[in-house]
């Protein structure tokens, strides 16, 4: 008997064994590919079909209530679930202390899909401090998500965040990291952003760093619906400001500048704008 999953039973085996008498009748509700368009299952003496009905009667649906209803009551009393699909997720999200770098991660990941045009290769997120495989996985979500939904992406969530990603991510525990800078996102490929950094203070997000160009003040990042949109730029920062402000519609709100790594002003350095 199978009313689970389709492909759990392999159907060309069951035909076999059917005919062969090794297997004496089956009862199948679902089906590798539904509708079948194999019929020699469907049609067989030996065996009873159902159109994947199996939670569409009255009994099944109130017991899919109480048990939902049974779950939110367990979750809000602090109780395990089961059948979690993004667990790690949402047990990192709400264990205190965790979700300020959560939101941090969300944040990079969104200043990085509204300012990169190329796709990366590879992402490492450093700490400055140890991070279990649980949190470590919901910041790979959070950045996930936070970059697709900036990308446009509108079939993004928290559940299939990581998989429509498909960038791989490696963690790096740096204990010589500044203490403030809880989160550094270092970038493979082609993109001109190879290293943001994120502080938190106390209940607040900052961006610290780019590309080893620091912020004279840092750049806020509490608030969600405001846009932040890094540049490179050399020379005047005015002369900057007044060339690109009509490409953006006039919706700068606030600009940050950096100093260059090299300190040399006519060098590259960078600035955010906030939007």
């Amino acid at each position: 008997i199978n009313v689970a999953r389709g492909g759990i039973i392999d159907e060309k085996s069951l035909i076999h064994g059917l005919n062969s008498g090794q297997c004496g009748g089956a009862a199948l509700d679902v089906f590798e590919q539904e509708p079948p368009t194999d019929l020699k299952l469907l049609q067989h003496p030996l065996v009873i079909c159902t159109p994947h009905l199996g939670a569409s009667t009255r009994e099944a649906q109130k017991r899919v209530a109480i048990e939902l209803a049974q779950q939110i009551i367990d979750f809000k009393q602090g109780h395990s679930l089961f059948g979690v699909v993004n667990g790690s997720a949402v047990t990192s999200q709400f264990a205190q202390g965790n979700r300020a770098i959560l939101l941090l991660s969300k944040r990079l990941g969104q200043i990085i899909g509204a300012s990169s045009i190329s796709t990366p290769t590879q992402i490492s997120l450093s700490f400055n401090h140890t991070v279990s495989d649980h949190l470590f996985e919901a910041v790979e979500i959070y950045f996930s998500y936070g970059y697709l939904h900036e990308k446009g992406n509108k079939r993004v969530n928290f559940v299939n965040a990581l998989h429509l990603f498909e960038i791989k991510m490696k963690r790096i525990v740096d204990k010589n990291q500044e203490l403030n800078n809880v989160l550094v996102v270092r970038i493979s490929g082609d993109s001109k952003i190879k290293e943001l950094s994120g502080i938190i203070s106390g209940d607040h997000l900052w961006l610290d760093c780019i590309n080893q160009c620091r912020f004279i003040a840092h750049v806020p990042l509490d608030d969600e619906n405001t846009h932040v949109v890094v540049r490179p730029i050399k020379g005047s920062f005015m002369d900057y400001l007044r060339d690109n402000t009509s490409q953006l519609n006039n919706r700068i709100s606030a600009v940050f500048d950096t100093t260059p790594s090299t300190g040399n002003i006519q060098d590259e350095r960078w600035c955010a704008l906030l939007l």
